[in-house]
């Protein structure tokens, strides 16, 4: 069986949208994450949009990423792969970085399971291949 390709940068690059650029409204910049409604806010008119943005397959690696890095991770690599991604907007201090990458799972995803299959069904590839 062909494994699925998933990686740590495809999880940074679903992020950056929430960075400091000429796409992003500065109101957007300034929600604060511990208010669901503003999580919500952001999920629909800021990652959902730039997200569509990309191929069917960068979309499926993006979406089979962040299902392997919430069964996966660690919570310090959660973590990082948000902070270290050009993001602006902290992440909430009234939830925990796995419950907070739950959320926006199912603020997109709605009932898909974030399930991810046994690690061997995975491969974890580099930064130079994530376009290849």
């Amino acid at each position: 069986m062909k494994k699925i390709k998933i990686g740590y940068y495809y999880i940074r690059i679903f992020w950056s949208p929430l960075g400091d650029d000429c796409n992003t409204d500065k109101y957007y910049l300034n929600l604060n994450l511990n208010n669901k409604e503003s999580i919500c806010s952001i999920v629909e008119n800021v990652l959902i949009p730039e997200l569509n943005l990309f191929s069917y397959k960068i979309k499926l690696r993006i979406k089979e990423s962040l299902k392997y890095a919430i069964n996966y991770y660690p919570d310090e690599k959660l973590a990082g792969a948000y902070n270290k991604s050009p993001t602006f907007v902290k992440l909430p201090d009234n939830m925990n970085v796995r419950d907070f990458y739950i959320f926006v799972w199912k603020s997109i995803y709605g009932e898909e399971s974030y399930q991810a299959l046994e690690k061997d069904f995975y491969i974890e590839i580099p930064l130079e291949e994530i376009y290849v």
